[in-house]
């Protein structure tokens, strides 16, 4: 009998997601041909009654006969971090890892929390990307997670739970005002919504416009990026100013997010166009946020999104498999190939070192070929430099900081020791 996908319902306890579950369970909602339903419930060990909750979503499922999976997280906050975000990532860690292809996640959420979102959105100066809110479908993991409840409001929901006598546990954290969406949820809805009945289909309808524009914003950047993105991953400060600013900032936050990276804030992205690319040729500023950073050098924008670590003095890499290439690189300098060792070092940068290319008749410092390179100052301390004991045979080529394939190497003659 071939395995069938699954359906994941993200199951709380709450009211929403047990409304969500019982949907599907007795056929509110269809389930998907060839589909299983299941229920994960993600214990974040937050609250003294987390335990409970967990007894009573197994109970909830077993009344239905619907498979229960439990995964528990510890979430650790620093000073200044938002658990709501915390806890959120950590849920949705979960959720991708749980995913096989062809399975379906779906979540409770609905119109009133679509709602919250645009709003919360619009007070943190969100562009249309963010505007756009919760998208109904999108790719998790290797699945797929979806929204089926967006259409409905909290208030429809209740009715649906009331009329089925459904039982649900309630959050008390969902009652502190010191978190934003709560703020909102009890303090600026209700305020809205008797003034604009209709606020929920109006905010649905903008966001939806907002997710179009964010849809032919992208298009525009995959067109313009081409101009600008070099193979290192680098922009060309030349070619993405001969755009108007709006495509520039266009192509920087599709360049950003490409590789899953924060977007920074507004000032912090003005400072990028008002400080860094008018740069002088020969400046080599930048500019932060949380752990990304943004270089320029040699008339390229480069990204760094981690700390850069302390690069290691050397350690010994095995190339038995790789005994042809080694051969033609030591026959290039001289040295018989019955004399190659197994095993050669791979050494980085100490400072001093001076060598003689294979086919020049003069020598030069390491760094004066470094620069000839053109390879990023920050970069400089990783190029690999292979080694037989303290003999120098080889490093990778940087030209303009691009690498040439595996197979290709610059050869030096040894002039002396690292």
């Amino acid at each position: 009998m071939a395995c069938m996908n699954k359906l994941w319902v993200a199951f709380s306890g709450g009211l929403d997601s047990h409304c969500l579950l019982h949907m599907y369970a007795t056929g509110n909602l269809p389930l998907p041909k060839d589909t299983s339903l299941n229920a994960v419930h993600i214990n974040h060990n937050l609250s003294p009654h987390a335990a409970d909750w967990q007894q009573h979503c197994q109970q909830i499922c077993e009344k239905l006969t619907v498979p229960y999976h439990v995964e528990a997280v510890t979430i650790t906050r620093q000073p200044g971090e938002s658990l709501e975000a915390l806890a959120r990532d950590a849920r949705y860690t979960l959720f991708k890892q749980l995913l096989i292809t062809g399975d379906k996640l779906v979540t409770a959420h609905h119109a009133d929390d679509q709602s919250e979102t645009f709003l919360l959105q619009a007070t943190r100066g969100a562009g249309i990307k963010g505007l756009a809110c919760m998208p109904r479908e999108r790719a998790l993991g290797e699945g797929v997670l979806q929204r089926p409840l967006l259409d409905f409001t909290q208030a429809q929901l209740q009715a649906y739970a009331l009329t089925h006598n459904l039982t649900w546990v309630e959050d008390e954290s969902n009652q502190d005002t010191n978190f934003n969406r709560n703020y909102l949820r009890h303090n600026v809805m209700p305020v809205l919504q008797n003034r604009w009945p209709s606020l929920h289909k109006s905010i649905q309808q903008i966001s939806g416009y907002c997710a179009e524009a964010a849809i032919l914003a992208e298009a525009l950047a995959k067109i313009d990026i081409n101009n600008c993105l070099q193979l290192d991953q680098s922009l060309s400060i030349e070619n993405l100013s001969a755009l108007d600013l709006a495509r520039q900032k266009n192509v920087l936050r599709y360049w950003l997010t490409s590789q899953q990276v924060s977007l920074p804030s507004g000032p912090t992205l003005q400072r990028i166009f008002s400080e860094l690319i008018p740069a002088a040729h020969d400046a080599q500023p930048q500019i932060s946020w949380g752990n990304n950073q943004i270089r320029r050098f040699n008339q390229r924008l480069y990204l760094l999104s981690e700390s850069l670590p302390t690069a290691p003095k050397a350690f010994e890499w095995n190339w038995k498999q790789q005994q042809a290439n080694l051969k033609a690189i030591v026959a290039e300098q001289g040295i018989a190939a019955k004399t190659l060792p197994t095993t050669l070092q791979v050494k980085f940068r100490l400072g001093g070192q001076r060598f003689k290319l294979v086919g020049c008749d003069h020598s030069q410092s390491l760094k004066k070929l470094l620069q000839a390179w053109q390879v990023p100052p920050w970069q400089r301390d990783y190029l690999p430099l292979i080694c037989d004991g303290e003999t120098l045979l080889a490093a990778p080529p940087y030209y303009n900081g691009i690498t040439t394939s595996d197979d290709d190497c610059i050869h030096f003659h040894q002039e002396s020791k690292p």
